[in-house]
């Protein structure tokens, strides 16, 4: 799930993306959000209306789903 309920942030099975934050800078974001690992979903593709950014890197997002299913990153 991805929300910009930043009250769901600050977890460790949850990801923050800030729209103005150097990182994030190239993600092409209007808001910031937060991804949420802890919450996951199947969704048909036929279903997902827009893409609104994309990531350069996924480590964080890697690092929440370990956390989130109790995997050991090697």
């Amino acid at each position: 799930m991805v929300t910009t309920n930043m009250a769901r942030a600050n977890h460790k099975s949850r990801v923050t993306i800030l729209q103005n934050s150097s990182e994030d800078e190239q993600s092409g974001l209007q808001f910031d959000l937060v991804i949420v690992t802890d919450n996951l979903s199947t969704v048909q593709e036929k279903f997902i209306d827009k893409i609104f950014g994309n990531l350069s890197t996924m480590n964080a997002v890697e690092f929440a789903l370990a956390h989130t299913f109790g995997l050991k990153l090697a």
